[in-house]
């Protein structure tokens, strides 16, 4: 990244192609297009680091959610359950669906659904790649926040009165 935001990819990369045979590390062409050692360029990098600001991380009620209860599969995430008036829910997602990508992040297990969600915040709209019955679709969904506390399943059956 720090390449890309200092204006020096383009150049890098071709150096590095050019040079790969003799250095495949890329060390000799970031020396040249910075026009210092790699320890200078390292002490540059680490300061550009360190003003940036860090990832938001938020997980817990209120944090951006699809609304949904998780299986795993081989491949994706299939929907095992949806929150009632949750985003996916509200974006015409199912039971059984499988998650393919998320804001066009492949998402093959809870884990990489969380970090997903984590970049965004309740109201944003992230594209999703689904699977339905073998066909591969897309929609997009504005995500919702997280319940504090556990909201019924859009397909739970209503608890009888007593």
């Amino acid at each position: 990244m720090y390449l890309q935001v200092t204006g020096k990819l383009p150049k890098w990369y071709a150096l590095y192609n050019e040079g790969f045979a003799t250095d495949s590390s890329g060390i000799a062409a970031t020396e040249k297009i910075y026009g210092k050692k790699i320890d200078e360029v390292e002490k540059d990098w680490v300061a550009w680091l360190l003003k940036l600001d860090p990832p938001r991380l938020v997980i817990g009620p209120g944090a951006a959610s699809l609304g949904i209860v998780s299986n795993q599969l081989p491949d994706a995430l299939e929907i095992a359950q949806l929150v009632l008036q949750a985003a996916a829910e509200k974006a015409g997602l199912a039971v059984g669906d499988a998650l393919i990508r998320v804001d066009g992040t492949r998402v093959i297990d809870r884990e990489d659904l969380m970090l997903v969600l984590a970049r965004h915040k309740a109201g944003d709209t992230v594209k999703i790649e689904y699977r339905r019955k073998g066909d591969y679709r897309d929609t997009t969904a504005t995500l919702t926040p997280m319940p504090a506390m556990p909201q019924p399943p859009a397909d739970a059956p209503a608890k009888p009165k007593p």
